[in-house]
């Protein structure tokens, strides 16, 4: 058997470091430093032998996320090594996405962001190779494995255009020492949420005030809430409403309802009080996540992308739902597996995704502690609980998948977003806004700018000629 080799590509702006592997997986030249010199031939490739077949695979995240699919790769070579896997890795996933599909990283598999599918769909609607087929040739369990949720986001046109490969809820990170006692929040009536148990807004903002008020560095505060419209979406459904008048055909952002208001309202007082909250600005300058890391943050919300920083910082931390408004809902972002209709390796492809999202692949990819699978026998095995490591209850993200619904069906989802977030940001923590007649005007005109943004794009009907209608050869008489 040759020896194992998968090629991690790592592009971060317009610098391109690639790091040959050999039996080991390297990523530190992921994280800055000079581009290294071109690399020579590897010994495989020099030795006498047949020739492996090239997989080009595209995946995108944090350093651990990258490095996570990196691991899947390595280990498919293992399986099949006739296959050498190359991976190239982006930070983002619209970047990813622009690289594939302008061909400036030709990908025969490439990792997508499922909110980007009916945007996808729409400008290039022969981009993708339907997966549905392929995967059924491959004894792929579609219902039974996966989540049911993952599978309707990364579908389109009757079909299933890409494969989960990961479906990750926000949850809430708690720093232990910088919480107070529980006999502390206990006399404010907070009670931490333990396994699948769920707390309140009210709750959840006493503990917040609680840990800005206790001793800790200079500029430590207690939360940040991020202002999105992603994070409201969570809020508002768990008070009973929806952030859309219709998720499978949305026409407009209503954020007008009572449910909505009332939410909104709630989130503000807490949001834009600056002794308890950071403020977007302040995050603009340091992180939430390397506050947190730093003790100067003791909540924060976020995904089990942040965990492998989190267990790196050494510090104490348990991860929580995401506070309820009478019932507790999060949203998931949901990523999969898809491949270009213009590769040349469409069948090879399929079978590494085929395995790339069966139990073995999916177990590989859990153990970094970055990822939460899409595939649902691999959510109760030690590879993802990791009963040994921080945080303790893994209970939460499997919980908060199960708690999230899908998000708004539309091709303007990513350019709504935009909006509503710009909007949201100025008035949930501006402390000056007034949130009894303000808050309701803004959130009127908001919905009045996207009901004009969802509106369906008229197609012009052909013009008449103004040829006249052939006639029958009048007879003669």
């Amino acid at each position: 058997m040759p020896a194992v080799r998968t090629a991690l590509m790592c592009r971060t702006g317009t610098r391109l470091v690639v790091a040959a592997l050999a039996g080991s997986l390297l990523l530190s030249a992921c994280t800055g430093g000079e581009d290294p010199p071109e690399p020579g031939p590897s010994p495989e490739a020099s030795s006498a032998g047949p020739e492996r077949t090239e997989l080009r695979l595209t995946v995108f995240g944090t350093r651990a996320q990258q490095q996570s699919y990196a691991d899947v790769a390595r280990a498919y070579e293992q399986v099949d090594p006739d296959v050498d896997v190359v991976t190239t890795g982006y930070r983002t996933a619209p970047a990813a996405l622009r690289a594939v599909e302008s061909g400036e990283e030709p990908a025969d598999v490439f990792l997508m962001d499922g909110s980007a599918l009916a945007e996808l769909t729409t400008r290039s609607p022969d981009f993708l190779q339907p997966l549905d087929e392929l995967l059924e040739e491959r004894d792929v369990q579609f219902g039974d494995d996966h989540q049911r949720v993952a599978l309707s986001a990364l579908s389109a046109e009757a079909a299933l255009q890409c494969m989960p490969a990961e479906m990750s809820p926000t949850v809430l990170y708690a720093d232990d020492a910088l919480l107070p006692s529980n006999r502390r929040l206990r006399s404010l009536g907070v009670e931490l949420p333990r396994a699948i148990e769920t707390w309140g807004w009210n709750e959840f903002a006493a503990t917040a005030r609680a840990v800005a008020v206790a001793d800790g560095p200079a500029g430590m505060r207690g939360v940040y809430v991020p202002p999105t419209l992603q994070l409201m979406t969570a809020f508002v459904r768990a008070a009973g409403g929806d952030v859309v008048d219709d998720v499978a055909e949305p026409r407009e952002l209503d954020l007008t309802s009572d449910e909505a208001l009332q939410v909104l309202r709630l989130v503000a007082v807490l949001a834009a009080d600056r002794s308890v909250s950071l403020t977007p600005q302040q995050v603009a300058e340091k992180s939430a996540l390397q506050r947190f890391v730093d003790g100067e943050l003791g909540l924060m919300f976020g995904t089990r992308a942040d965990v492998p920083v989190l267990r790196e910082s050494g510090r104490e931390f348990q991860v929580l739902p995401l506070p309820g408004f009478g019932r507790s809902r999060s949203v998931s972002t949901v990523s999969g597996y898809c491949v270009p209709a213009s590769s040349d390796e469409v069948e090879l492809a399929a079978d590494f995704i085929a395995w790339a999202v069966g139990q073995e692949g999916a177990t590989t990819a859990a153990r970094r502690g970055a990822l939460v699978p899409a595939r649902l026998d691999v959510l109760s095995s030690e590879a993802f609980t990791q009963p040994r490591r921080l945080p303790a209850n893994y209970r939460v993200y499997v919980d908060g998948v199960r708690r999230s619904e899908p998000l708004p069906d539309t091709p303007k989802w990513t350019a709504l977003n935009r909006r509503a977030d710009r909007v949201l940001e100025q008035v949930l923590t501006d402390p000056t806004v007034d949130l009894g007649v303000a808050l309701p005007l803004r959130m009127e005109a908001l919905a009045r700018q996207t009901e004009r943004l969802l509106a369906p794009e008229e197609t012009e009907e052909p013009e008449e000629s103004g040829s006249p209608e052939p006639s029958e050869t009048p007879s003669e008489g």
